[in-house]
C-alpha cells in the first residue's frame, strides 16, 4: 500500500479538477461549433436564395469579374490588331492592283510598238528587195505555186472578184471568181507571193490611189506582192502584209 503526503494529495484533487473543468470546457466549445456552423449554413442559403432572386430580376450576369475582364481586354486587343493589320493588307492590295494596271498598259504599248517595228522592219526589207531587183536588170517570171482561195476567217466569208474587179466578200464559195493562183516571186524570196484571179486573170494588190485593195493589175509589180506570215494563235489562218 502507497501513502502520500497531504501536499501531494491536494496537488492530484487540483489536477483531478483541472481535467474536469477542461473536458467540460471542451465539450461547451464542441456544441457552440455546431451551433455555429448551423447558423452561418442557414445564413448561406438565405444568402444564396437572394442572390439567384436578385440575378433573375436583373438578368445574366456580366463579365465583370477579374478574369472574364481580363479576357475581353486581350480580346479588344487581338481584335485591334487584326483590323489594323487588314486596313494595311488593304492598302497594299489597292497599291499592288494599280501596279498591274499600270504594268498591264505598259506591256500593251511595248507590244504594239513591237509590232509596228516589226511591221516596218518588214516593208524596209521588201522595198530594199525591190531596189535589188530593179538594179539586177532582169525579169522575174514568177511561178504558180498552188490554186487557193482567200476566206476572211472572222466574218467566214470568200474574197471573190465581181463586176469591174471590184473585190467583195461572200459568204458562198463563186468557183472562179473566189479561186487565185499563188505565185512565188523566186526562190531567193519565196516569202514574197502574189495572188492572181482564175476568173479575170487579173493580180490582187494595192490602189495607186487611197491605197485600197483591189484586183486590177495586169502584171506582178510590186504593188501586188504580198507576204504570208502565220498567226500566233495556233490556228489555220494566216495574215496577208501588203506594202508599196
Amino acid at each position: 500500500q502507497t501513502y502520500f503526503s497531504d501536499d501531494a494529495k491536494r496537488l492530484f484533487e487540483r489536477i483531478r479538477k483541472d481535467m474536469d473543468d477542461t473536458v467540460a470546457l471542451d465539450a461547451d466549445i464542441r456544441g457552440k461549433d455546431d451551433v455555429l456552423d448551423s447558423t452561418a449554413t442557414n445564413s448561406k442559403s438565405q444568402l444564396w436564395g437572394s442572390s439567384i432572386c436578385e440575378q433573375q430580376k436583373r438578368g445574366p450576369p456580366s463579365p465583370t469579374s477579374f478574369s472574364a475582364n481580363q479576357r475581353y481586354q486581350k480580346q479588344e486587343v487581338h481584335l485591334s490588331d487584326l483590323s489594323s493589320q487588314l486596313t494595311e493588307i488593304q492598302s497594299l492590295s489597292m497599291s499592288i492592283g494599280s501596279g498591274i494596271i499600270h504594268q498591264n498598259e505598259v506591256l500593251t504599248s511595248v507590244d504594239e510598238k513591237t509590232q509596228r517595228l516589226a511591221e516596218k522592219t518588214k516593208m524596209v526589207t521588201r522595198r530594199a528587195d525591190q531596189l535589188n531587183r530593179r538594179s539586177a536588170w532582169r525579169n522575174e517570171i514568177p511561178a504558180v505555186t498552188s490554186v487557193i482561195t482567200l476566206q476572211l476567217i472572222s466574218a467566214k466569208a470568200y474574197l471573190t472578184v465581181g463586176n469591174k474587179n471590184t473585190i467583195q466578200l461572200s459568204s458562198a464559195y463563186q468557183r472562179d471568181a473566189s479561186l487565185f493562183k499563188m505565185h512565188s516571186r523566186s526562190a531567193s524570196s519565196s516569202s514574197l507571193v502574189g495572188f492572181q484571179n482564175v476568173l479575170t486573170q487579173k493580180w490582187l494588190g494595192l490602189s495607186f490611189w487611197g491605197g485600197g485593195i483591189v484586183c486590177s493589175a495586169g502584171s506582178f509589180g510590186a504593188r501586188e506582192e504580198w507576204e504570208v506570215e502565220a498567226t500566233t494563235s495556233g490556228g489555220d489562218g494566216a495574215r496577208l502584209l501588203a506594202a508599196a
